[in-house]
């Protein structure tokens, strides 16, 4: 299995079994966390927590049906704050995630539901940053939430509700991949507009509180590692670019995704 296939293989997993994966498998996630791929050239980590009990402590409690997340193992992302620090954390975790898919564990994104200001007691943190996001992993304890696609993608919006300009047959393709992103909550915040070579990205920013706003961001630079492993399955090149003048009513502009001749 490769990633781009991982992307249909993939779904959130939120039971694990008690035991630990592998220490062969730790090394291999460990040694993800240090060669991962970024969006932009921003400051950042991945920790990662072996023992899962040292991160149960902060776990907050239960919001609707999703509930804690107790896993074996965590990993924390933590980045320096600067303009894209969200996307470019969003765009690494995914990738990492989707290797974990390959090798056969669940995974789960945990956004605001634990204590940030205590993180410093359970990984050493640079002062210049801060934690992100979480990924609980391991085994899933039950298969059958390991593989669920076809009950998920009809939870998922139709292209035509994200993707506006010309799309060709290929590039339908491609943000078929993107519409299995995960993001906060399910809320598939983000927008595409193509014109020739070059493809907008927006999140939606109407009725968003703050804190979703932020999830939202890191939901781009997930679906931006979906879309760019789709594109090279499809041997097209890419590269991510921030333009000036892209401001769109109802929109935050996050990047522009330009495809190279």
């Amino acid at each position: 299995m490769g990633e781009y296939e991982a992307i249909f293989k993939r779904k959130s997993v939120r039971k694990y079994q008690d035991e630990p994966i592998t220490v062969a498998e730790l090394e291999e996630v460990y040694e993800l966390t240090s060669r991962h791929p970024k969006l932009y050239n921003i400051d950042m980590e991945l920790h990662l927590v072996e023992d899962g009990s040292q991160f149960l402590d902060l776990l907050k409690g239960v919001i609707g049906s999703y509930g804690k997340i107790i896993a074996p193992h965590y990993l924390i992302a933590t980045s320096e704050i600067k303009e894209g620090y969200l996307e470019n954390v969003g765009y690494a975790l995914e990738y990492i995630v989707l290797k974990m898919t390959e090798m056969g564990l669940g995974t789960c994104y945990i956004g605001g539901l634990y204590d940030k200001k205590n993180v410093k007691k359970i990984i050493k943190m640079k002062d210049s940053h801060q934690p992100v996001i979480v990924v609980a992993f391991g085994y899933p304890k039950d298969a059958t939430d390991y593989i669920k696609l076809i009950i998920g993608s009809k939870r998922r919006m139709e292209l035509e509700k994200f993707c506006f300009g010309d799309f060709d047959n290929t590039w339908r393709f491609i943000m078929d991949a993107v519409r299995l992103s995960p993001s906060a909550m399910n809320s598939q915040p983000w927008r595409f507009y193509k014109n020739q070579n070059v493809i907008d990205m927006y999140i939606k920013s109407s009725k968003n509180i703050f804190h979703m706003i932020e999830m939202n961001r890191i939901d781009a630079g997930i679906a931006l590692q979906h879309l760019n492993i789709a594109a090279r399955y499809f041997d097209i090149n890419l590269n991510f670019k921030r333009l000036a003048n892209k401001e769109k009513e109802g929109g935050i502009y996050i990047t522009s995704i330009i495809e190279k001749e």
